[in-house]
Parts: structure tokens; sequence; C-alpha cells
């Protein structure tokens, strides 16, 4: 019976409302990276997040705004 309430959709919305917050503070601690790590930082927190609109866009700015943005030549602009 308790495992059923794992399958729940309210149970799984509960769940996404949960690890959001938690996921926006890992990007957070990201400052406290080296600049080597930031990036391979990034990748890792950003593999958490559920795939959907608002993360997806979330993550985009994320990206845009304090790591870079991938130049022609395929180095990343690092904004300090």
């Amino acid at each position: 019976m308790f495992g059923a309430m794992y399958k729940t959709t309210a149970y799984q919305k509960d769940i996404k409302k949960m690890t959001l917050p938690i996921n926006v503070k890992k990007l957070i601690v990201l400052t406290f990276l080296s600049l080597n790590d930031i990036i391979k930082g990034f990748d890792l927190v950003a593999a958490e997040f559920d795939d959907d609109d608002d993360n997806e866009n979330l993550l985009n700015y994320f990206e845009k705004t304090w790591i870079g943005e991938p130049k022609r030549r395929g180095k990343i602009l690092v904004k300090i």
C-alpha cells in the first residue's frame, strides 16, 4: 500500500517542488569552485534538473549570464 503512494501524480509533483530549490542552491554553490571546475560542475548540476521548459530556461539563463557562451572556436568565455 505504501509503495503505491510513490506512483501517484500528487506525490511526484511534491517531489519536483522539493528538488527545484535544492538544485538552485547547487547552482549558487558553483561560486566556490575553482575556475577550471566551474563548467564541469555546472554540467553535473544541470543534469540533475528535470527536463521541462521552465528548468531549461533557468539553466540557459544561468549559463549565458554566469558561465559564458561557447564562442566560434569552441572556447568558453568565462566571466570573472
